[in-house]
This record gives C-alpha cells, structure tokens and sequence, in this order.
C-alpha cells in the first residue's frame, strides 16, 4: 500500500533498487522517495491489476511524479514505470533528462496523453543520457527526427522499442547505420503517413543487424513475403512481432520457417495471415522453440483451432 511504501522508503534511507506496484507509488510516495532516496540507483513500478472497486485514475503516473523524482534521485541508471494510466508529457521527460545525466535505462509504459511524448521529449533524453543502452517509450508522436539524433548521439544502443510511432525507412536506416549493439528493436508504422516501413527496411536490418541481434517488432509495416524472408534468412530471431503487416500471407510467413527454429515468440496480432485451421497447427509444429504466440483479432481463427493448439502444444502460451 502507498503507506506501507512510505513507511518502507522512510526506515531506509540508503535504498538504491525499489521494486513496487503502480497503485502504492502515488505522488506521496513520489515525494518520500524523492526526498528521502538520495542513492536510489533502481526503480522498478509494475502496473498493478485493479480490482473492481478501484478506478484507474487513482492508477496514473503524472509529469509532476517525475519532477520529483528526476529531482531528488539523481543517480538513478534504471528506471521502468508501468501505470494503468501514464499522463506524462516532453516537460517531465526532459527534466528527468537534465537530472538523472546517469540513466542505462528508461522503459515508461502506453502514453495516454494526446501528444504528449514527442520528438522533443526522445531528443532530449538522448541528447543528454549519453549512457543510455535501452529506450522503450510506448505511444508518442515519435517521428525519424527522434531515430537520426538516437543514432549520433546513442551509438552504444541496446534495445529501443518506439511502439506506435511514425517511422520511415529514413529512420530505421540511420539508426541501423550506428547502433551496431543493437539488439532488439521496435517501431511502428502510422497510418498518417504516406511512405512508412517497407521492404528498404527489410533489407537494412538484414544487411546491418549484428550478432546479438535477436528481437524485431515492425508493427504495421508495409513489408512483403520477400522482405520477410530476407530478414529471417539473415538474422536468428527468438522474437519477432509483424502485428498489422496487411501485406504479408501465410505462404510468406511458412517459407521463413526453416530460418526461425529458435524462435520462442512471434506476434501476428491485428492480421489475416492465419486463415485456416490447420494453418495454426502448422505454425507449432514448424517453430519446435515457440512459447508465445499471439493472434489478438485475427478474426480468421477460430475457437476450435485454438483449442486443438492449446491441446497439442500445452507449453505455448496464447494471447488472444
């Protein structure tokens, strides 16, 4: 609870990792933390699963929460916060920025804020978290401009996940271009823009993507069967998200089987790729490694078919 929390952060004022659920780390708990965590290097907030009595909006991380806590925790390295509702803006992004000079790591979860995470706010923190090695910000107005200046100014990035952005093959090519560790990247393509994520893209990450590189997210990407196979023939995915890629089928995704055997999750969420039954039996029965597999509104798939999966495949966890 937020007052056990407090009580905690009071009787330990030397804390440097803290790991809590979303509905005890109020604006209260903010400030005691803030105040009283001078050495506080990790702070790890779980989204909390609310109960029936409880409303989301006691739930909710706000640009003020993170001014207190960028000015009281300045040797923070990392940072993850999950609430059911994130009202964050660039504001309280830069200044976490200009405060905690020393962050590895910034994962903030689903922005609910129309326009309040953009360029400017990704900018800043690259621009001034030069140690930066993972970047995941969910849902801002996240354009090429924020991959460019990620590329010069984070050569030594690990992991970056922009989900729901507006990225080009502009972006995805610079950002390929320099962050030679790269490990793991997601981006999204938006429907508000009329040149987006296409097979050029295929073709950069097959061409630039390290050894390490191991988890790819193109989320409603304009990528054909080919530019799926030519990234899957040249690097050893154990992730691989395609939700809402229109433009692949079936036949393209089974021709890249043979290159995904270590594949454990793959997300074809928000597609038709599947369109008929034995189709799902083939997918678990050709990636041998599969643990998650999620066709959320794939409307194509039927119960039945799930079921016969589940039975046949009880290691692999569904998400529907």
């Amino acid at each position: 609870s937020e007052r056990a929390l407090s009580n905690l952060v009071k009787n330990n004022s030397g804390l440097r990792k803290l790991y809590a659920y979303s509905i005890a780390v109020t604006e209260n708990t903010i400030r005691v933390i803030s105040s009283g965590c001078p050495e506080l290097e990790k702070m790890i907030v779980y989204e909390a699963s609310l109960g029936d009595d409880q409303k989301s909006y006691a739930d909710v991380l706000t640009d003020q929460m993170m001014r207190l806590l960028a000015n009281g925790c300045r040797k923070l390295r990392k940072l993850t916060l999950r609430y059911n509702q994130v009202l964050v803006s660039d504001r309280s992004l830069a200044a976490l920025a200009k405060k905690c000079r020393k962050l590895e790591s910034f994962v903030i979860d689903y922005c609910d804020k129309d326009g309040g995470i953009t360029d400017f706010g990704v900018c800043t923190i690259a621009h001034l978290c030069r140690n930066l090695k993972c970047l995941n910000i969910s849902n801002g107005v996240i354009t090429d401009v924020s991959l460019i200046v990620i590329a010069d100014q984070l050569p030594f990035l690990e992991d970056l996940s922009l989900e729901f952005s507006e990225i080009t093959d502009v972006g995805v090519y610079a950002l390929m271009n320099r962050c030679e560790k790269l490990a793991r990247l997601i981006v999204h393509n938006s429907d508000s823009i009329e040149t987006g994520i296409t097979d050029n893209t295929a073709c950069v990450i097959a061409n630039y993507a390290s050894d390490e590189f191991r988890s790819l997210g193109l989320g409603f990407a304009d990528i054909t069967d080919e530019g799926l196979k030519t990234i899957c023939f040249n690097v050893e995915l154990s992730f691989l998200s395609i939700n809402g890629c229109s433009k692949l089928t079936y036949e393209g995704l089974k021709s890249c089987f043979c290159y995904l055997d270590c594949l454990w999750n793959l997300d074809i969420s928000f597609t038709d790729i599947v369109g008929k039954d034995v189709q799902l039996l083939e997918i678990g029965n050709s990636l041998p490694c599969l643990e998650t597999l999620d066709i959320t509104d794939c409307f194509s798939v039927s119960q039945e078919s799930v079921k016969a999966f589940k039975e046949k495949f009880p290691h692999c966890k569904v998400n529907m």
